[in-house]
């Protein structure tokens, strides 16, 4: 039989129409669920990329809170003493009495309480509701000498940079000669102890205390230090403190504030791999002596508006500053600070630096003005 054109045609139409109602019967659907089921995994898999964006960024966010959290609680504990020694004790005293001019007739030891508080476990935290929870030691300290001599003492005491609380001063006898008075009597001390808070951090923000040798009390300013010879053997309080850490450590990397704020309120931190800018700047104001400071993106005060006024820890004469140090862990540890500092006021500014790596330091004094005297 003999087909015509436009037979042909028809036949090459209804071939097409067959062809595609074959494909989207039969080959398209399993293609479109397939391609249905990729969607759905890229849309699943963006989700998850985006959650876990979220958890690495609040990882962050809570590493970074951690660090800040331990500056400021061992900012307070280290204005109390880690554990409770009375040979350390007795060598605090006798120099307080030394440099007051009193004389010390006896140290009597009351017995110590709470001491199964002074090596921290957490499940002991909740036990340590108030002040009469922690660690404590009474000392009765006998004394004789004048009243001038008194006050320095106390004075000295309320000053130490430990925190010791007089209980109860005691006039047991009293005369006077060539016009000057004499006292007997006895001065009841109290020493508490707050538990380091973190493993290896007794005195984490400063220096580590020399465990080895008791017949010295640890101090930062040992040997011929130009610091050491204006301020003293026991002014060891200063104004500002600076510390400066690698970034694996539990705390930021760099932390700036007032020694004497154990709040932590005038702290200033940043936590960083590399180098941060860091500047100080004291100035004088309607008579005043006020200072302003900033780490990285941080800055004190924290508003522009308001005033602080220097501390002057070791007196009026003179501005203090420590900064505490550590050597480096390894070629990868590359954090650390260029400090600019400036002293716009009458009055010299001491600085010091502790325990900087000797190879690579981490604290760099990039500009500073005549006034500020670095060791």
């Amino acid at each position: 039989m003999k087909i015509n054109e436009k037979e042909k045609l028809l036949l090459t139409v209804m071939a097409i129409v067959l062809v595609g109602v074959f494909y989207f019967m039969f080959l398209l659907p399993p293609v479109w669920e397939k391609a249905q089921d990729l969607k759905a995994a890229k849309i699943q898999m963006d989700k998850d990329i985006l959650e876990a964006k979220e958890v690495i960024g609040q990882s962050d966010l809570v590493n970074e809170q951690y660090k800040e959290l331990n500056a400021r609680i061992l900012s307070f504990c280290e204005k109390f003493f880690p554990k409770l020694e009375q040979e350390r004790m007795i060598l605090i005293i006798d120099q307080l009495l030394a440099e007051s001019g009193l004389t010390g007739n006896e140290i009597v030891f009351n017995d110590a309480v709470n001491l199964g508080q002074e090596i921290y476990v957490p499940e002991k935290v909740a036990d340590i509701k108030s002040l009469d929870d922690l660690p404590s030691q009474i000392v009765n300290v006998g004394y004789s000498g004048s009243f001038s001599s008194l006050l320095n003492f106390l004075g000295k005491v309320n000053n130490y940079s430990r925190k010791i609380l007089v209980n109860k001063v005691n006039l047991i006898n009293s005369s006077t000669k060539n016009n000057v008075s004499n006292l007997t009597g006895s001065v009841v001390l109290e020493f508490y102890a707050i538990p380091s808070f973190m493993k290896d951090t007794i005195a984490a923000l400063t220096w580590e205390e020399d465990e080895d040798e008791i017949g010295v009390i640890s101090d930062p300013f040992s040997g011929a230090s130009l610091i050491d010879s204006v301020l003293g053997p026991s002014e060891i309080a200063c104004d500002f403190v600076l510390t400066v850490k690698p970034i694996t450590a539990d705390l930021p990397t760099i932390v700036m504030g007032l020694d004497a704020d154990i709040s932590a309120d005038s702290f200033v931190f940043a936590d960083s791999p590399g180098v941060e800018d860091v500047e100080l700047r004291l100035f004088m104001e309607d008579g005043k002596y006020l200072c302003s400071y900033k780490v990285g993106n941080e800055s004190y005060p924290h508003n522009n508006s308001d005033k602080v006024e220097i501390p002057f820890a070791t007196g009026n004469q003179r501005i203090t500053m420590k900064i505490f140090s550590t050597p480096r862990t390894g070629e990868q540890d590359q954090s650390g600070a260029n400090l600019s500092i400036y002293n716009e006021t009458d009055l010299p500014l001491y600085v010091q630096i502790i325990n900087d790596d000797e190879l690579l330091p981490r604290v760099n004094i990039v500009e500073q003005t005549s006034n500020v005297i670095v060791e």
